[in-house]
């Protein structure tokens, strides 16, 4: 949905509801997908998901997102935690300022029968890569805000235990 023209003197507003997997395989890896450059925190591990399209429930949302950015089935579980961030100066992928607001719905997801992570969704889309990453590579990791979001409901470091 494009963004409310701003009136003059006002910044334009967006605002956007996603859902995100915090995804984990029998082993305890996580998977996470990279933020593109040029987008909102570019460059940075995230939790695979996205929008929620309009009509769609957060956990077809939660489990299509993460088909198209890291070609996994999962199986998404239960809700995790709802947060939501304002960024009054953000630039938005086409380039113009916004007052943005976001909520993400944060869900739980298992893949049964991980394989290499491989970005589906169509090229010069939001992700750039996807991987499956072992609990200690966590601290060395440019993460999102997203991610930062899961860890404070859930120990990322021991997923295997949690599964």
């Amino acid at each position: 949905m494009p963004p409310a023209k701003a009136k003059k003197g006002r910044r334009r507003r967006g605002q956007r509801f996603g859902a995100y997997g915090v995804v984990a395989d029998g082993d305890g890896r996580i998977l996470l997908a990279r933020i593109a450059e040029g987008y909102p925190g570019g460059g940075t591990w995230h939790l695979p998901g996205g929008g929620v399209d309009f009509g769609e429930s957060p956990k077809a949302a939660v489990a299509r997102e993460i088909y198209e950015e890291t070609g996994q089935d999962a199986q998404v579980g239960g809700l995790l935690n709802v947060t939501s961030f304002r960024h009054r100066r953000a630039i938005g992928p086409e380039g113009y300022p916004l007052d943005w607001h976001g909520v993400r719905a944060i869900y739980s997801a298992t893949v049964p029968d991980p394989s290499a992570a491989v970005v589906v969704e169509a090229a010069g889309g939001s992700t750039s890569e996807s991987r499956w990453w072992d609990a200690e590579a966590l601290d060395d990791l440019p993460l999102s805000a997203a991610v930062e979001d899961a860890l404070q409901v859930v120990d990322l470091k021991n997923l295997a235990a949690q599964a």
